[in-house]
């Protein structure tokens, strides 16, 4: 289970906040702390353990859902000449653009 730390985490200084919090948590010298994130965060905080000598020893892990999307667009991409295009035709994806967009398994729901 857990620690919460209750931060938007969608900001670089959020997600050092967040990152050293789960380093504080794991100082004993056999204590250890992985860091499970999604989406946006997950970029941050990859960026910032780069960044940051200090924060490299903190092992991220991606959330199922990154891992799901992922799988997803990689089946679109595989599947697209034997079948997915015919049916992206089907749900109403005809124009060049739009089937483009189908067969990259694009999503719009980022905020």
């Amino acid at each position: 289970m857990g620690e919460p730390c209750f931060v938007n985490p969608n900001l670089y200084a959020n997600v050092e906040q967040v990152l050293k919090y789960s380093q504080d948590l794991s100082l004993p010298p056999h204590s250890w702390c992985v860091v499970g994130s999604d989406g946006v965060p997950y970029v941050l905080a990859n960026r910032l353990r780069d960044a940051m000598e200090a924060l490299k020893t903190i092992p991220l892990l991606p959330a199922p859902g990154h891992i799901e999307i992922n799988v997803v667009r990689a089946l679109f991409k595989l599947l697209w000449p034997f079948g997915m295009e015919h049916l992206a035709k089907i749900l109403g994806f005809r124009t060049p653009k739009t089937l483009d967009y189908a067969k990259k398994a694009a999503d719009f729901h980022k905020a």
